[in-house]
């Protein structure tokens, strides 16, 4: 049986009975009974304007967020259910890493600054590799206060337990890439084949793109590449180069023959970290060797 309302503490939470007797006019005693439940409040990190501020890092904070709610103008990171807050302020420039690893449930992350209503994204992440926890990573400048977002992903769950872990993040990715001096042409057919060799700080995939020009006899015979690359430390590439045969002199073709040929080309990487794509171009002279 549910306890009676003189026995229930508000503190506690689940589903109640209520009983109330009264006489009527005519004296008779009427007695109705009703139902309720209690719910637990949401987090005090509920809202953007009251976010768990963080003194220093590395810093651990475990929360029950199922009561969490969204507000209105809450930010879109792959879903903004069941939303809380934090916020940190580094006191000297340096690369944080945020993440909810440990939680029970599907989170999304993101980082923000600015104020309510006018909040730039830095980072938005869902999931983390194979991880359905989320990861984000950024440079934190000295002074300027940075808003993290846990969320679920579209819809709210329950239990949603959350883990939000805050610490110092390894270095940001770089990458090189190099052309080699030398590609290689089959005179016959003037196919050629560019090749070079690629460096990443930590596993990415690089797209490359270029052109190649070759002068024959005042006329510039141009030919198309891209390669698709997964890149972890030094990782070579190569690439076919693609061109139109077209009429040389009124009667041979124009193709590449050995020699110097401009190269030029974009190589793009993707950072899954940052979300960000940085890209470097390449120019160089090759010389194109018979094979």
């Amino acid at each position: 049986m549910l306890p009676l309302l003189q026995d229930l503490t508000i503190s506690q939470t689940g589903t109640y009975q209520a009983i109330f007797q009264g006489d009527n006019q005519q004296g008779n005693v009427a007695t109705a009974t009703t139902q309720f439940t209690v719910i637990p409040p949401p987090p005090a990190n509920d809202d953007f304007a009251t976010p768990v501020r963080i003194p220093s890092n590395p810093a651990r904070y475990t929360a029950d967020v199922t009561n969490a709610t969204s507000a209105p103008d809450d930010p879109w990171c792959y879903g903004n259910a069941q939303s809380v807050w934090y916020s940190f302020t580094p006191l000297t420039t340096m690369q944080l890493e945020a993440n909810t690893f440990g939680s029970g449930y599907d989170t999304s992350l993101s980082v923000y600054t600015g104020t309510r209503g006018a909040l730039g994204q830095l980072a938005c992440n869902d999931d983390a590799g194979s991880s359905l926890q989320s990861r984000v990573r950024f440079e934190a400048v000295a002074g300027q206060t940075y808003y993290f977002m846990a969320s679920s992903r579209y819809y709210p769950v329950s239990p949603a337990n959350l883990v939000f872990n805050l610490q110092p993040a390894p270095p940001p990715f770089t990458f090189t890439a190099t052309v080699s001096q030398f590609g290689t042409v089959t005179p016959s057919t003037g196919a050629v084949t560019v090749k070079g060799s690629l460096q990443c700080s930590q596993p990415a995939y690089v797209s490359l793109t270029g052109q190649l020009k070759q002068k024959r006899a005042g006329k510039v015979i141009t030919g198309y590449w891209s390669a698709f690359v997964p890149c972890d430390g030094v990782t070579p590439w190569s690439a076919p180069v693609q061109s139109q045969t077209t009429v040389f002199k009124g009667r041979a073709a124009a193709l590449f023959a050995g020699g110097k040929a401009e190269f030029g080309a974009m190589a793009s990487a993707f950072d899954p970290e940052s979300g960000i794509t940085r890209q470097l171009p390449l120019e160089s002279v090759i010389t194109l060797r018979g094979k």
